[in-house]
């Protein structure tokens, strides 16, 4: 990814136990996720997020890790 490039990526989430039904829901509301989806496996979620910066990146991360029923995230950058 270029240094000025608009990051996109994939967010892989695992929420606690016990979440809200609607955890997804509430994810999908935040502007910059343009997908999102319940997997089963390992993870329970996966959304694409793009934003028109690192900075904005990294607010909309810290935004969705930060929701009570997230546990956890491993974003992959893509191009």
């Amino acid at each position: 990814m270029s240094k000025d490039s608009n990051p996109h990526a994939f967010i892989l989430m695992c929420f606690e136990s016990g979440a809200p039904e609607n955890s997804l829901d509430m994810i999908k509301e935040v502007p910059q996720v343009h997908e999102a989806y319940a997997v089963y496996g390992v993870y329970d979620a996966m959304v694409r997020v793009k934003a028109e910066s690192m900075a904005e990146f990294r607010d909309v991360n810290s935004k969705i890790r930060s929701m009570p029923s997230v546990r956890s995230t491993i974003t992959m950058f893509i191009e």
